[in-house]
């Protein structure tokens, strides 16, 4: 990770300044107005256009994260990624109770709240085990979705083996209840098709390996209140069972792309 930016003070000038790792890590620090909005809408940080001016302009920026951020903000992913590991436990527990949960996951937009999903037919005495995992100091919510963890990574070779050598790879979506698609461009049109005609199309959503995005159907109704600021870590826009992959990944993304 990038160093945030350190100041030192100058003696008997009574002046500071940027040390030399301060200012190689703020040079590499640097992101598009586009680029800083769609990684606060994702972890739940103000979207205020001064917010962001302010941010940008600093030449000394939290560089934690790879994208310019304030101290409060990055010391903020960084309690998530505590709340990530207090979790461990839980999430060891869903992953061998997958057939009657819908998984886990981080809501970033809504402040870093953890979700447990359910199904209609979950045991309340497997509820009560699960909920009895969670720290006492980590806030949670319960919701209620339509399949179970195992159903949707049982479904994923089948996804593979109809998709004739189209279809790259596919990945969990757990917030959205569903299993990630990505397509061969060539091919994306008649290989989704063909997916449709075999599965349901509420359990799927599509991308195409450069990056296209298409989504069948409609995420499931999320009826539980939410706080204020409204969501995946997925583990994207949503923390999972990999916490804090997005933005780990944002970062690693951005790094390769100005090397």
């Amino acid at each position: 990770m990038a160093a945030t930016g350190v100041l030192l003070a100058l003696g008997a000038l009574g002046l500071a300044g940027p040390d030399a790792a301060s200012a190689a890590a703020a040079a590499d620090c640097h992101a598009t107005n586009a680029e800083e909005l769609s990684f606060r809408k994702i972890y739940g940080f103000s979207t205020d256009p001064d917010v962001i001016h302010a941010v940008l302009a600093d030449p000394y920026p939290n560089c934690d994260w790879g994208i310019p951020l304030t101290d409060a903000e990055s010391a903020e992913i960084n309690r998530r990624s505590g709340v990530a590991q207090e979790i461990n436990g839980l999430n060891e527990y869903i992953l061998h109770h997958s057939d009657v949960f819908g998984g886990l996951y981080i809501d970033n937009p809504a402040g870093g709240i953890v979700v447990l999903l359910t199904i209609a037919t979950t045991p309340d005495a497997n509820l009560a085990e699960a909920e009895g995992l969670i720290p006492g100091d980590v806030d949670y919510r319960v919701r209620t979705v339509k399949y179970s963890r195992r159903e949707l990574v049982d479904l994923m070779p089948k996804i593979l083996k109809a998709g004739n050598g189209a279809v790259n790879g596919t990945g969990l979506d757990e917030m959205n209840n569903r299993v990630d698609v990505s397509i061969d461009p060539a091919r994306f049109d008649e290989t989704r098709a063909a997916l449709l005609a075999k599965f349901p199309d509420d359990m799927l959503s599509f991308e195409s390996s450069d990056g296209g995005h298409d989504t069948i159907g409609q995420p499931p109704t999320d009826a539980a209140p939410s706080p204020a600021l409204r969501n995946t870590f997925e583990l994207a826009p949503w923390l999972s069972a990999a916490i804090l992959g997005s933005a780990l990944a944002y970062a690693l993304r951005r790094r390769l792309r100005t090397r």
